[in-house]
């Protein structure tokens, strides 16, 4: 559970509850005018929960592309590949300064 602190009280004692964060895995809500405004976690909690964040970002898009598609604006498949062929080769890896890793890798 995190403790709910104020921005002002947050601001006056970040060091410690950096610490806090830190060392013991505490985490902070907080708030603006009783308002949620923002949370602090430690960095390891926050690299654990990061991929569960960019999947919902990616259902999220995929949602958007449905809705998009369902109220007619969709364009079929192979036009979308004809676009990608005209734009030319796909980058690459190499092209990116990553060597000696498989695709499924990166």
């Amino acid at each position: 559970m995190a403790t709910v602190v104020s921005a002002m009280e947050m601001r006056k004692e970040l060091g410690d509850k950096l610490e806090r964060a830190y060392h013991r895995n505490e985490r902070f809500i907080i708030e603006r005018k009783g308002k949620p405004m923002a949370a602090l976690i430690s960095v390891e909690e926050y690299e654990a929960v990061l991929p569960f964040l960019e999947n919902i970002e990616d259902l999220r898009d995929a949602e958007e592309a449905l809705a998009e598609y369902r109220a007619g604006r969709g364009r079929p498949f192979i036009e979308f590949l004809k676009e990608l062929a005209l734009r030319g080769p796909a980058p690459r890896p190499e092209d990116f300064g990553v060597r000696g890793k498989a695709r499924g890798d990166l």
